[in-house]
């Protein structure tokens, strides 16, 4: 069916009762008017715009793209994305999932054909410094599936496509904040559980599936038992659905709604135990550590998540959090599948988990029972991620993903078009049984920057082992050596334990020293298993951070080895800094590199180039020791370093003002100290 023009098109649709949602492709030089112009056609009020618009916009809601999730747990008929500022995939899956029934997904891009050499995807945010993309190889695959994919509505200079409107057999069979068979079913075995008193419920779907709607109608059931129910989410606004939902169980009884309070992730009433029930929605984002709080503070917890999308942390929260306390019988599992805003079978869902990568699954070499790797059959090779096929990408990005706790939509795109990056993988004839991503860090693109890195004074995009080894030691020459960092390493599930990761790891070494590489390095959420692996392969402890990560609650561990004559110079440095830092060194047999380390690190703290917690133990490692020797100690240095005062104590003695004031007066007696030493 032929359409005279975009508005014509946009009637047609919308005198089609139940139709399928649909993706909308601007991409002409007024793209920006011309989707102001649908959304006033549009007999809608539900809009939202994500990224630049005009001052002029008619969206009901606007935000920048960088602050997509702001909008989650809403509902709109119409939404718009502006990718002429740069391309962010977990925005566009996203926004899409707010999209109803029938409504618009309207994307804005530069003209398609030049979109992968436009400046807004060659100047991305994650590039690494002294690095140049000429285009975009991502971009450029996801451009040529919006023009080859018939379902995709595009108005391009060069394609002007308007596909008719689909009607979708069935109807969506519940009302607005009505429970469907599934969803019952689910709130039911709840209910149940939370009666049985079993610690932790959990939730778990793809977005559209109407968690957030089973959640608020077990929030006014609890309500009306009389149970006092808190709940918390990453952000209040996506919160919009459950209380909807909420209304409608209590039969819009405004006393027992007001009994539901949605508090912030870090409120005192979450840890204090006073709520009967505590409800925690899109609890894949939460930290892990702060999930196990709740736990600990709370008689019942029922948590909801999306685990596959933009959030990435859904494998560590089902591996890492959920599955553990579901092995001990403390916790129950549920899902719903069917989606509520959107038929099953969705154009735009299936179209987007395709593009982006959502769908990948396990390279398993289609066997049930673990393979035998004969080590003749196992051939390793180093390829370019710009010389690999897309099919063969897609198998890579699948394994990496599923062995790493944390993986978005931006990590296939950075994985993808990073010029900095190089592919090992293991194959066995065509099957690929296991394969590892390197990055090239320092060296000459960081030629004149090594002394203001190495002391703290400036930090640049990327070069994550070199900035790390440099700062350690203070030593600027770090910088500049060339490292290969091994950032992720998969073996398909059935090809472990035979070695495979072993022989990755022994090609990579091999070719960092014919391309005169000094160190090798990786860092990982510590384990004392994942140390013993990489230890058993030649690296050793270099720096163990001081936060844990959000999706696994470990802290990082970043490990090294030397290669190069000049690598194994500062080995020794690097490996005493190490043991200062978790406090394995006596004072009385300190040698003189960790003495030159300490003062190093003092000097750039007083310099203020390195802040007091970058300093490791160098501070009370350095007071020790000008006491033993009869130096007097500073007062302040006295109190919280041999006295051991607290901080609260030592702001009320020396009547200081806050944590600010306390560092000040820190740095200006280290300096006393360091000058009368």
């Amino acid at each position: 069916m032929a359409f005279a023009n975009l508005f014509d098109w946009i009637k047609q649709r919308a005198a089609l009762p139940n139709a399928q949602r649909q993706i909308l492709v601007l991409s002409t030089d007024n793209a920006v008017e011309l989707a102001e112009e649908v959304i006033q056609h549009h007999s809608t009020k539900m809009t939202c715009w994500l990224g630049e618009t005009s001052n002029q916009t008619s969206a009901c809601v606007q935000r920048p793209a960088t602050l997509y999730k702001q909008v989650l747990g809403q509902e709109f008929d119409l939404v718009v994305y502006n990718t002429c500022d740069g391309f962010r995939p977990s925005a566009l899956l996203a926004l899409s999932g707010t999209v109803k029934q029938g409504g618009f997904c309207i994307v804005i891009a530069p003209p398609l054909s030049h979109w992968h050499e436009h400046r807004s995807v060659t100047r991305p945010h994650h590039l690494s410094h002294g690095y140049s993309l000429a285009q975009s190889r991502y971009i450029r695959q996801l451009s040529q599936t919006m023009l080859s994919d018939e379902s995709i509505a595009v108005i391009d200079a060069q394609c002007a496509r308007l596909p008719s409107p689909q009607r979708i057999a069935d109807n969506l069979a519940n009302m607005p904040f009505s429970l469907t068979s599934e969803q019952q079913q689910v709130f039911t075995n709840i209910i149940r559980d939370i009666q049985h008193k079993l610690p932790l419920t959990a939730l778990t779907a793809l977005r559209g599936r109407g968690k957030s709607t089973v959640l608020g109608f077990i929030a006014g059931y609890l309500a009306e038992l009389g149970m006092s129910v808190a709940l918390t989410s990453p952000i209040h606004q996506t919160q919009q659905v459950f209380f909807a939902a909420l209304e409608e169980a209590v039969k819009h009884n405004s006393v027992l709604k007001g009994k539901v309070n949605w508090l912030a992730p870090d409120h005192p009433q979450l840890l204090n135990g006073q709520h009967d029930i505590l409800l925690v929605d899109e609890a894949a984002a939460l930290p892990q550590p702060v999930l196990s709080g709740y736990l600990v503070a709370n008689r019942q917890v029922v948590v909801s998540s999306t685990t596959v999308g933009f959030e990435g942390s859904g494998r560590g929260f089902i591996y890492k959090f959920l599955q553990p306390r579901l092995q001990h019988g403390q916790a129950s599992h549920y899902q719903l599948h069917t989606p509520m805003r959107w038929h099953q079978v969705d154009a735009i869902e299936q179209w987007l988990h395709r593009a982006l990568l959502i769908d990948a699954v396990e390279h398993t070499a289609g066997q049930s029972s673990p393979a035998v790797v004969a080590p003749a059959q196992l051939q390793v090779n180093c390829w370019r991620p710009e010389t690999i096929s897309p099919d063969k990408l897609r198998t890579l990005f699948s394994l990496l993903s599923h062995a790493h706790y944390q993986t978005t939509p931006e990590d296939f795109m950075r994985m993808m078009d990073a010029p900095d990056g190089l592919f090992f993988v293991a194959h066995i004839d065509d099957e690929v049984v296991g394969a590892a991503v390197v990055t090239i860090e320092g060296g000459e693109r960081l030629a004149g920057l090594g002394p203001d890195i190495a002391c703290g004074k400036r930090r640049i995009k990327g070069h994550l082992s070199a900035q790390s080894a440099a700062s350690l030691i203070v030593e600027p020459a770090l910088a500049t050596h060339q490292y290969w960092r091994i950032g992720r390493i998969a073996t398909a599930s059935m090809f472990r334990g035979q070695g495979v990761g072993t022989s990755l790891l022994k090609v990579i070494r091999d070719y960092a020293r014919q391309y005169k590489v000094d160190w090798l390095a990786t860092s990982f959420g510590h384990t004392s298993e994942l140390e013993r692996f990489w230890q058993h392969s030649g690296f050793w402890p270099a720096r163990l951070g001081q936060k844990a990560d959000k999706a696994s609650g470990l802290v990082s561990l970043l490990m090294l080895q030397s290669l190069s004559t000049g690598a194994a110079e500062q080995r020794q440095a690097l490996s005493e800094a190490y043991q200062l830092d978790q406090g394995q060194y006596r004072m009385d047999s300190q040698s003189a590199v960790v003495s030159a380390i300490v003062t190093r690190r003092l000097n750039a703290f007083c310099c203020q180039t390195l802040a007091l917690e970058q300093t490791g133990n160098a501070l009370p490692c350095y007071i020790a020791r000008q006491s033993q020797a009869g130096k007097v100690i500073p007062s302040i240095l006295q109190a919280r370093y041999l006295d051991m005062l607290t901080d609260k104590q030592i702001l009320s003695i020396f009547k200081l003002s806050g944590k600010k004031a306390l560092n000040e007066a820190i740095r200006a007696a280290t300096l006393e100290l360091l000058q009368t030493s």
